[in-house]
């Protein structure tokens, strides 16, 4: 993995393989690092039960030790994308990122907050309806493996993008209301063209919040503050999120575990 280095502000440790996180000749304290992995594996375990996602301990875990010293940030960005956005190579793991974790390790830190940012709620769905809507953001129910491509600009609601049935070279974008799937007008051919398709049937695409964007329409920003023992999970795809600059006259620098637990991508 990637050393700790003092000629950067931003510095990463990702063990090799699951061996040298737990190995004590890696060095540090390995005990804590092990008991941490099986707090991990728990967590991994109750997220696929209540988001009823396919998180099953096969599949890859990454974790990553970040080290932010004062002065040091992190851009805006999403933790994983549809595979048909990521062009020729989209489909050659088996997995992708479905749940992004965080743990703070520091005691105290000046800024350095991890800020999110959510989709507002809408106004679209009733009570009964909202912890169905709430588990299928990101993941498409009823189809394992489809991903949230954006939100209808009508209602709000999360639209999927997946193979169409029987059509290997066909794509279909359908919408989630309530608890019913609606096909959002004909099938798209590849490649697929993420602006073009989507904004020609009225979706908004899932976009990194620039910093014109007019009070992140749409959008409600969440600040984490960076305090030990603080844990943070939200969906890879769906939510952009940033790490603020650790101020520079910060006594201490931001320490956190950083994990994602994967999912399988369509057979």
């Amino acid at each position: 993995g990637q050393g700790f280095s003092t000629a950067r502000d931003r510095q990463t440790w990702r063990p090799d393989d699951d061996d040298a996180w737990t190995d004590a000749t890696t060095g540090g304290d390995a005990g804590a690092r092990r008991q941490f992995a099986l707090f991990a594996d728990r967590l991994r375990a109750e997220a696929a039960r209540e988001l009823g996602r396919d998180l099953r301990a096969a599949y890859p875990h990454e974790m990553t030790y970040t080290r932010y010293e004062p002065g040091a940030a992190l851009g805006c960005h999403l933790d994983e994308h549809h595979e048909e956005a990521k062009g020729r190579n989209g489909y050659a793991r088996p997995t992708r990122r479905s749940v992004t974790w965080l743990a703070y390790l520091n005691e105290e830190c000046d800024g350095g907050a991890l800020r999110c940012y959510e989709k507002k709620k809408t106004t679209t769905t009733t009570p009964a309806d909202s912890n169905h809507l709430i588990s299928a953001v990101g993941a498409a129910p009823g189809a394992p493996g489809d991903v949230q491509v954006g939100w209808t600009a009508s209602t709000g609601a999360p639209v999927y993008l997946g193979e169409a049935p029987g059509a290997s070279s066909s794509l279909r974008l359908y919408e989630l209301r309530g608890r019913r799937l609606r096909q959002l007008g004909p099938d798209v051919d590849r490649p697929f063209d993420q602006a073009a398709d989507l904004r020609a049937r009225g979706v908004i695409p899932i976009e990194v919040p620039s910093n014109d964007h007019e009070e992140h329409r749409g959008l409600a920003v969440v600040d984490v503050a960076p305090a030990a023992g603080t844990l943070v999970l939200f969906d890879s795809v769906v939510v952009p999120h940033e790490v603020l600059r650790v101020g520079t006259a910060s006594a201490r620098p931001r320490l956190a575990v950083t994990g994602w637990f994967h999912t399988r991508l369509p057979v």
